[in-house]
């Protein structure tokens, strides 16, 4: 762990880093700009942690460390474009116009992290897409940058998994898909592992694997742009235990894409007495309640 020296200057100073880094309680809003100077220097410790350890050095492209940064600079706004490996796909419009609004009064105080992939023209954001989204929308012509070298795909997702840590938790079916990503490069299924690489809990991990299970139709029913249209992954979550029991996935009548229909309607529509997400637990404890006495039997 590192610490990071946190200078009051609202200028593009590089935050230095030294000795150890105590983890702050950095929760309440007057901390919000100290918070954004510690994710940042965060980057330096997280990229030295990424290009560590067997697994990930070896998919590095040269094992070195991925931010060796440049130093600060201003390019156009029109230079970067979104990182395509980015965990959080989804920028809700309220947080979206409240930052908005800090941009408008007092600027951007935390340079974007970025990087130039090989042969490209853009730089890519590392770190920093909701004030680059802000910018565009004020018709801002430059930002602040600090440019770093690229990252390998694992690199990438890790290093953003980790610097945002601090930060609001994102939903939970994006940062799924980039888990999925991470399992496909590396190989790897131990969830503790992965919780290792991501430093996402493991019970984060278990029900991101659960989200990875159903197919992508569902899948996309939680990425909605609007939060009121979005099925939240508690539903499937609460639901996987049901459709995976092994007595119930064997029944005749059993299919899996109607049944998830089936409960989407009656949870979407109140109906049947289905009242929360947690009344599927209900519905697991009459199956295993069933299957002791006997009573669990294909009617079809």
């Amino acid at each position: 762990m590192i610490r990071a020296e946190v200078y009051p200057a609202l200028d593009n100073s590089s935050v230095p880093l030294t000795g150890r880094w105590p983890r702050a309680r950095l929760s309440s809003p007057r901390h919000t700009r100290v918070r954004e100077y510690v994710i940042f220097a965060q980057v330096s410790w997280v990229s030295g942690k990424v290009s560590q350890g067997g697994t990930l050095a070896r998919q590095s492209r040269d094992h070195d460390s991925i931010t060796h940064p440049l130093g600060p600079a201003r390019v156009s706004t029109d230079s970067l474009e979104r990182n395509p490996h980015n965990p959080r796909m989804l920028f809700d419009e309220l947080p979206l116009k409240t930052l908005q609004e800090s941009i408008r009064e007092v600027g951007i105080l935390v340079p974007l992290t970025v990087f130039r992939a090989a042969n490209a023209q853009k730089y890519t954001i590392l770190d920093g897409q909701r004030r680059w989204i802000c910018a565009q929308r004020l018709g801002l012509k430059e930002v602040p940058i600090n440019e770093v070298a690229e990252p390998t795909i694992v690199q990438n997702i890790v290093t953003m998994f980790q610097i945002h840590k601090l930060r609001k938790d994102w939903e939970l079916m994006p940062t799924a898909l980039k888990l999925g990503v991470i399992m496909h490069e590396l190989g790897e299924r131990r969830e503790s592992r992965l919780a290792e690489l991501t430093g996402l809990d493991v019970a984060v991990v278990t029900r991101c694997r659960k989200l990875l299970w159903y197919p992508q139709k569902y899948q996309e029913t939680m990425l909605y742009a609007e939060p009121k249209d979005r099925i939240k992954a508690d539903f499937f979550i609460e639901l996987y235990p049901i459709l995976t029991d092994r007595m119930v996935s064997k029944m005749k009548w059993f299919k899996r894409h109607e049944v998830i229909d089936r409960f989407l309607y009656k949870y979407q529509n109140h109906l049947s007495g289905f009242k929360a997400i947690t009344d599927f637990r209900k519905i697991k404890q009459y199956i295993n309640i069933a299957r002791l006495a006997g009573e669990l039997v294909d009617r079809r």
